[in-house]
């Protein structure tokens, strides 16, 4: 059944005049109807939101964590029916929706501890019958833009802290992921949280540009694209608004010549194709030192070769499709690249054509290319010394990376070496930065498991 999708702005829902179809990557089904939002609707969310704030702010903050409580277990209810909705709409297998969801509900019961939490601190004044203090407070309305490969885990890292700090927010979801997100909306409006607390928006660039610019948002938080959230710190920084980032990397894993390389493989399926390789934190690069290409590529290329792409509610299926058409040309437009040149490919050629095609889904295949891009086309490059590794694989412009070692040297050499290179988890990561801009007078780092393994 397609679902007619409207905005959800205070105690109400609306439809706009304009709408946008989701349909399926694997069959064209057509999911939902969602309404293409501009500039006047995102103003009447973020008019709501401010309306619900001061009621909100005022909700002590332990009741506020309850509600959350109340949130997760509505989506531990609803787990399995959200997850076949997110694997119809937009790719993921069923598996890894499941841990999509599953984020929301682990996240929903930190945030609601928070409640209990919020401490300050007193400090000794220098001055006679006077003394000092800090006190949390929430700083306001939230607009959040998140991305379509998590399109319920993402949100809740940023939508549920801001809630429990006391924050009230504008909410607009990908535009290749509105069902998704509308769903997690409705669970914690079941969960009893009050009109205007959340606000949730659908649209595309101009919902999304209109919410960033509102005067009456006072933080900015987004996932996506590196280049977009370059523009957003701009316009955001114009009016002083606070804004926390999480934008896309270029990931390299680094294979030593002692490597455990059944475990390096692994490690490379995982990384480069879970979510069909659309993700922020997804494999991109590899680099392998010395002589250690010879073994390894062989492997790595038998093993992708050997991964069963279709249906994400298949149980069979390894890899889902990619997002969308679009999407799908992207991708395939790289591999073609590759083939002819400047490109790399490794092994047997790389992307030959339709071959590669089932039912939107590329079959993956190791190539070399330079953008950032999300759909599973890692590039490799061996290195015969180690000493450049630290500036190749940490460069400015591109992601965090991970190191493939023996297990008995792991506690040794690569983390004095190549102490300043990090992994960066990026639900734990950007959850801490962004505790600490909704919550004024928050000086400490709340310890959060790692990104999901889906």
């Amino acid at each position: 059944m397609t679902l007619r999708l409207q905005n959800r702005i205070g105690a109400g829902k609306e439809a706009a005049s304009a709408t946008f179809e989701v349909r399926s990557p694997s069959d064209g089904e057509l999911i939902a109807i969602a309404p293409r939002s501009g500039a006047a609707e995102i103003a009447r969310a973020v008019e709501a939101a401010s309306a619900a704030f001061p009621r909100w702010r005022d909700t002590p903050a332990p009741a506020r964590g309850e509600l959350l409580l109340r949130a997760g277990r509505v989506l531990e209810a609803r787990k399995d029916e959200i997850a076949r909705l997110m694997a119809r709409e937009m790719g993921k297998r069923l598996e890894e929706a499941r841990g999509d969801v599953q984020e929301a509900i682990d996240t929903a019961a930190y945030a609601a501890t928070e409640g209990r939490r919020l401490f300050g601190r007193t400090a000794p004044s220098e001055l006679p019958n006077k003394f000092g203090m800090t006190v949390r407070r929430p700083v306001g309305v939230a607009g959040v833009i998140t991305a379509w490969n998590f399109p319920v885990a993402v949100p809740s890292w940023k939508i549920l802290p801001a809630l429990v700090c006391g924050n009230t927010v504008v909410w607009k979801p990908a535009e290749e992921s509105p069902a998704s997100g509308d769903a997690f909306a409705g669970a914690l409006e079941e969960a009893g949280l009050p009109a205007g607390v959340l606000n949730v928006v659908h649209g595309a660039d101009e919902a999304g540009s209109a919410l960033v610019a509102q005067a009456g948002v006072d933080l900015v938080s987004f996932t996506g694209s590196t280049e977009v959230g370059r523009q957003i710190a701009q316009t955001a920084g114009r009016t002083l608004k606070r804004v926390s980032l999480e934008m896309g990397g270029k990931n390299p894993v680094i294979v030593l010549p002692d490597a455990d390389l059944d475990l390096a493989v692994d490690g490379l399926l995982w990384g480069a194709f879970g979510t069909a390789g659309q993700r922020c934190t997804a494999t991109s690069r590899l680099i392998a030192v010395g002589d250690v290409a010879k073994e390894l590529l062989p492997r790595l290329i038998e093993r992708a070769r050997a991964l069963r792409l279709g249906d994400p509610l298949d149980p069979a299926t390894e890899v889902g499709p990619l997002v969308s058409e679009r999407q799908l040309r992207r991708v395939h437009g790289f591999v073609e690249t590759a083939a002819r040149g400047p490109g790399r490919p490794a092994g047997p050629l790389a992307g030959r054509g339709d071959r590669h095609r089932q039912r939107g889904g590329v079959r993956p295949e190791l190539v070399d290319l330079h953008p950032r891009r999300l759909g599973g086309l890692p590039r490799h490059r061996a290195h015969r010394r180690r000493h450049h590794l630290r500036q190749r694989a940490h460069h400015r412009r591109r992601g965090a990376f991970s190191l493939r070692r023996r297990q008995a040297d792991r506690e040794r050499a690569p983390r004095r070496r190549l102490g300043p290179l990090r992994v960066l988890h990026r639900g734990e990561d950007g959850l801490r930065r962004l505790l600490g801009r909704l919550a004024e007078g928050a000086d400490r780092q709340p310890r959060l498991r790692p990104y999901p393994l889906g």
